[in-house]
């Protein structure tokens, strides 16, 4: 499987590679690792499921950190007529503080993790 980008590396000035949780369907984490370090990478991109926190723990093991991390919606928005001001399901408003914990568990199984392997110098 390869994992290099060249976009990313031309835009980050380092080696990067992109992977996702499926790039540990037949290897471990230990062996991932291996790969990352046997091909020189400098930066590795991961799109790694919430639910797979065993990959993200194994990679934090091994001092990968989390630097960013994204959750999607995924609702048609241009459906006008299903979002309007008020319905018998939702009542569209201004964002509350109160709002946040409701976002975080609702997003609780939605959130893609980006793990950043940390630059090594030889």
């Amino acid at each position: 499987m390869e994992i290099f980008s060249k976009i990313d590396s031309d835009r980050f000035g380092v080696k990067v590679g992109k992977i996702t949780e499926s790039f540990f369907d037949d290897r471990t984490v230990e062996d991932g690792v291996d790969y990352f370090m046997a091909n020189k990478f400098d930066l590795i991109f991961a799109r790694i499921d919430y639910n797979r926190l065993d990959i993200i723990n194994g990679l934090e093991k091994h001092g990968f950190t989390l630097k960013d991390t994204q959750y999607t919606l995924r609702h048609n928005l241009l459906d006008i007529e299903k979002y309007s001001e008020r319905s018998d399901e939702y009542l569209i408003r201004e964002f509350q503080q109160s709002d946040t914990d409701m976002i975080v568990i609702s997003q609780k199984y939605r959130l893609n993790i980006m793990v950043i392997m940390p630059q090594t110098k030889d």
